[in-house]
């Protein structure tokens, strides 16, 4: 082997979606029942999410989940050509809404295999989503240095309308809405 390699990488989809993914999943919203998720280290404020929740596998939500499907398929297919996605489908889905002050910490969504978790911003005015590192000794290196390819945290700066996914067991977080408005997103985690 020579030249320089990228080892332990973890590749994330991001893109900008049409807005009428948003007017969608706001009529969806509509009724789906909030939950004051409140806790002191990982304030998410209020969530849709139970246990047993799929708010897309209400009749209203088969358009989007075979959206967010054919999201999914195509993500997975850049990762590799061959794994079949064929079977791919929403296990769970909900939404979060977050007030001043509201964020969400460190977290994944569990370690299954061939399951990847998505986030779409419905609506954002400030914070950042973070990507820690699945490798505990990774300090970047060189140190000094910022790129995708050296850090072991990524941040990416969405906008509304974005939609990013990833693989349920990478670390994750959301920064504090620092202002009055509030912040929504819709969540899911999809199995292939």
């Amino acid at each position: 082997m020579s030249g320089t390699q990228l080892f332990f990488g973890t590749p994330i989809y991001h893109q900008s979606l049409d807005t009428d993914v948003t007017t969608s999943l706001e009529e969806l919203e509509l009724k789906g029942v909030y939950n004051d998720d409140y806790h002191q280290d990982n304030d998410m404020q209020f969530s849709t999410f139970n246990e047993c929740t799929n708010i897309l596998h209400r009749e209203e939500g088969f358009n989007l989940a075979n959206l967010f499907i054919r999201y999914g398929q195509s993500y997975v297919k850049s990762i590799n050509e061959d794994i079949d996605v064929s079977q791919m489908r929403i296990v769970d889905s909900w939404f979060n809404k977050y007030g001043k002050d509201g964020f969400v910490g460190w977290h994944d969504h569990g370690y299954i295999p061939n399951t990847i978790s998505m986030v779409y911003y419905m609506n954002i005015h400030d914070g950042d989503l973070h990507f820690k590192s699945p490798n505990p000794f990774d300090i970047g290196f060189p140190s000094f240095l910022t790129s995708p390819m050296t850090d072991s945290e990524i941040i990416i700066k969405p906008k509304p309308g974005d939609l990013v996914m990833f693989p349920s067991w990478l670390k994750h977080k959301s920064t504090r809405n620092t202002k009055g408005l509030k912040r929504k997103i819709f969540s899911a985690n999809l199995h292939f």
